[in-house]
Parts: structure tokens; sequence; C-alpha cells
């Protein structure tokens, strides 16, 4: 018997979320993308008579503008794929979309074909429509061709279809997701003569936390998928890959929830505004913005939930690998649990949203990168991590561009850690020690106000840097004595040992100084005066 598989995703989601900058743009677009794989979707299947694939065991995968589908009959998949392309391109303009139709002999042989020529597809752009002549009128915010007007503002198909878009009530959206307290309200945008119950709360100095958060080893565990079904039938092969996907997007969901419930809800602002915006939930990704001072404690939570909500569907998922006869020798290779890595963009509200991603995103892929050079053995256990930066100046989307341009000095010096540890003892440097350093400074603590200028010095005089921190520690060592023992033991957990006139590992060539600065700064430590 000859199995159809159709597959389908949506790419550049990021420019059509962050196309206009404005906060309640991007909150519809993430809704609309959110929305797309559910009740248009299922219109569609009616349409070409295939009800019974929705959101059933005969879809491998449906998820976050993501579905594969395993069909019998020929003639209902060409249907299907001259129809849904054209129902996503009504609903969302300007999104990319990739499609790919194979057959095999197996439900498995039919993926394995359409999974590598999807791999190929995505190597090739779509036409974007309208395309617009040189006389075109442009959207100021977008600089597509402008298609309508709103409000005065010319404006694209894409931004005319976030503004007008209201999500079903009865459809589950992504705030239900995030939190299923209903009395909460959401904010939508910056504007302080807008309703303060849509206002996102912030803080005086205008920061927000852009949080992309992503699972490891993801194509690890789909490996052990694809050698265990390998002589399953068609319901079998689709109901294990199933769970594999509504299981991973379940554990995600309810460790944002957790972490919500934990960071969020205790620092609900006035007019029960809750000081986040989900804008991306749902596999194992995880895009948030949120008030910068809570960034960094929602999304260790996050991480955590996310490490114990995976061990238990890992657990369910072999014990059902179990009861299809799957070889103990496969299901023991499905780790015990996944792990996540993190980038955090600190970012001013003003500055554009589409380039914060793209660095919380380099940020995470960065956190990545460290943590697999972390491993002793290349079977173990990815240890989960983030990396994090404060916007000082020009807003870079490379990570290692930007760490190269403000962090090391002249000299060599590196001013801040590539990478934070979640868990302790896994060869990162811990996120709880740089906590415990900048702990020290405060309100009859150590004044951090000289060490702002050392780090300066350091990327021009380093000589003068170093009589700089060493009259700083003189200054120090009688009044603070205590505080001063407690930076140089928090110091030493982060980097290792210290050199005695700078506070770095001087082997290493490395410092957690920016790091110390951009987290008070961030937490609003204030410090004390000398």
């Amino acid at each position: 018997m000859i199995i159809h598989a159709y597959l389908f995703e949506l790419r550049a989601i990021q420019p059509f979320l962050f196309a206009t900058g404005k906060l309640r743009d991007i909150v519809s677009a993430s809704e609309l993308i959110d929305y797309l794989c559910t009740e248009p979707l299922a219109k569609v299947l009616e349409i070409c008579k295939l009800t019974d694939y929705h959101l059933s065991e005969l879809s491998p995968r449906c998820a976050g503008g993501v579905f594969y589908l395993l069909i019998e009959d020929a003639e209902k998949v060409r249907q299907f794929s001259h129809l849904w392309p054209l129902a996503v391109a009504e609903l969302v303009p300007g999104v990319e979309q990739v499609h790919v139709c194979a057959q095999g002999d197996s439900a498995r042989s039919a993926m394995a074909k359409g999974l590598s020529q999807l791999q190929t597809a995505r190597n090739y752009h779509t036409v974007q429509h309208p395309s617009a002549s040189p006389l075109a009128m442009r959207s100021p915010r977008t600089g597509y061709v402008a298609t309508e007007r709103d409000h005065g503002e010319p404006v694209d198909a894409a931004t005319a279809v976030k503004r007008a878009f209201v999500r079903p009530q009865h459809s589950k959206n992504l705030t239900s997701r995030f939190c299923e307290e209903q009395a909460l309200n959401w904010p939508d945008n910056f504007e302080e003569n807008s309703a303060p119950q849509k206002r996102f709360p912030l803080a005086k100095d205008n920061l927000v936390g852009l949080v992309h958060a992503d699972g490891n080893a993801i194509g690890e565990v789909l490996l052990v998928l694809s050698e265990a079904t390998q002589a399953l039938d068609k319901e079998t092969y689709v109901r294990l890959y199933r769970e594999f996907s509504d299981g991973l997007d379940r554990a995600t969901c309810d460790a944002a929830r957790l972490a919500c419930q934990l960071v969020l809800v205790p620092e609900i602002a006035s007019h029960s505004v809750i000081p986040a915006r989900p804008l991306v939930l749902g596999g194992d990704d995880l895009t948030v913005l949120i008030k910068a001072s809570l960034a960094l404690p929602f999304t260790v939570q996050f991480i955590k939930q996310f490490e114990i909500n995976t061990a238990l569907f890992l657990k369910s998922l072999k014990a059902s690998m179990q009861a299809n006869g799957v070889e103990p020798s496969v299901q023991n290779r499905l780790p015990e649990k996944l792990t996540a890595c993190a980038g955090i963009a600190y970012m001013k509200h003003s500055q554009p949203f589409y380039q914060g991603y793209e660095l919380a995103e380099s940020l995470c892929n960065r956190a990545k990168n460290q943590s697999r050079l972390a491993l002793k053995h290349p079977k173990d256990a990815m240890p989960s991590s983030l990396s994090f930066h404060k916007i000082q100046g020009s807003l870079a989307d490379d990570a290692d561009h930007l760490f190269q341009l403000e962090q090391v000095t002249s000299s060599g010096l590196e001013l801040a850690l590539p990478v934070y540890g979640i868990n302790p003892g896994q060869g990162l440097p811990s996120y709880e020690a740089l906590i415990a350093l900048a702990s020290c400074f405060g309100p009859g603590r150590l004044n951090e106000k000289r060490l702002r200028s050392i780090a300066t010095l350091l990327h021009s005089d380093v000589q003068l840097a170093q009589k700089d921190y060493l009259r700083w520690r003189s200054l120090s060592a009688k009044p603070f004595a205590k505080q001063l023992g407690e930076f140089d033991d928090a110091l030493k957990d982060l980097v290792g040992p210290i050199s005695g006139d700078l506070p770095a590992n001087a082997a290493k060539s490395q410092s957690p100084l920016a790091d110390i600065l951009s987290y008070i700064s961030i937490h609003g430590h204030l410090a004390s005066e000398e």
C-alpha cells in the first residue's frame, strides 16, 4: 500500500512578528500564527474530506505552524496540497511557507522521504505578494508595499491582517496556556496615554527582557524514535510520534505556566497587569517579553521546570515503546530528561524588537555551544545554561560580535562570561554565584561605583585600573571585611583562582565584572556611600 506524506511548516516567522515594532502588532501576529493550525486547518481538512486527520493519531505532528499528515488517498492529498497554501497566504501574508508531498510503501519511508525533501525545500524562498512597482506607496513602518490605510497610515497586507485579527473567544490562546488565571490583564502596548490595564509595566529605566529558550538534543530523541518505529505498523508509528510531539509541547507549556505562577504572578502590577507577554510557546520553544528585573529568575525557573516535565513525558514515552514491543536496548537510549538553553537580551522598549529577538536567539545559540564544550563525555546530556546581554549602545544581532566589541579589552581580558549554568557541578559557572557576587553590593555593603570606573579604565589603561581596584579593596577592607570575603569567594566560584590586582582569573583572562554591574543595574541594587 502506498502512503502519502504531506509536510508543512511556516518559515521567517520572526520578521512577520516584529515587522512594525509595535507591541500590539507583535501580540496579534503571535496569536495569528498560533491559531493557524487549529480552526483554519480543521476547516480546510473538512473541505478536502480529511476531518479524521486533524489533531488525531493520523497526524504525527501538529503544533506551532508545523504539521505532518499521512494519507492513503492520493487525490485528497493533491486537493489539500493545492488548497492549504492558498488559505495560508490569505490568512498570514508575508510569512514563508514550505510544503512537500512524498510517498512510500510505509509510513516510515514516506516520512523519511518527506523530511529529506523538506530540508531541501527550506533553501528556496517563495515569492511574496503583492509585488511592488516603482511607484507603489510603502508602509513607513515595514517598507513593504502598502495595500490600505489604517487611521491614515499606509499599511502593508500583513500589518492589515494583524490589526484586523481577533481570536475567537472559544479558542485557547497563548496567554491562557501561559497562565490560566482569568482575572489577569495582559499588556499589549507601552504608550503612556493608553489604558492602564493594557500598558506594559516598566521600571524607571524602561528596560525589558526579551527571552528566547530552546530545548537541547531533540534531534537525538527523534533518532531513537526513528529506530524504535522501524518495524511498527502505520498506526503505532504515528501514535508514538504524536505522543512525542504532544508530550514535548505539553512539557514546555507546563514549565512556562509553573514559572509564571512562581515568578510573575507574585509581581503583578496595579490593575492586575502581569509584567510579561508571551510571543511563542510550543514545541520546545519559548519566546517572551518580560519586565527586565524578572527575566533572569523567570528563565531559570522555566528551564528547571522544563527538565522536570520532560523527565515525566520521556518516562511515559519509554513505557509506550515497551508496550509496543520496542527492544529494551533502543528504549534505554532515550535520555532521562531534556535540558534547555536560553538567551536574554535586555533592551529599551523603544529599540527594534526584531533585532532584540535576533540577539536573544544568538545568545541562546552561544549558551548551547558553551554547554556542548562543557561535556566531559559526548554521550552525556548537555547542561542547561543561559547567556544574557544588556544593550548599552548600538543594537547588534550577533552575540559573539557584540561580545568582542563591548566586553573584550585591548589587552584580551574578557569582562563578561559567555554562559551561566542552571545546575551546579556541570562544568559551567553558576548563575547562583553571580547573584551571590551581586548581593555583596548595596546599602551598608560594598560600593559598585568604583567598579564601574574600573571597568571603563580596563579598556584604556590596565595599570591605572589595577591601582584603582587595589585602592577600592583597601578602602573596603576594614568597614566591609565580611562582604569583601564573600565577594572573593563568589568570584572564585565563577572564574577559579583570581589575580591579586584585578577581579579576574589571570590565566583565563576572564572576569564577570560587566555581568555584575549589569545585574545590579537591572535588579535595582543601590550602592552604599563609602
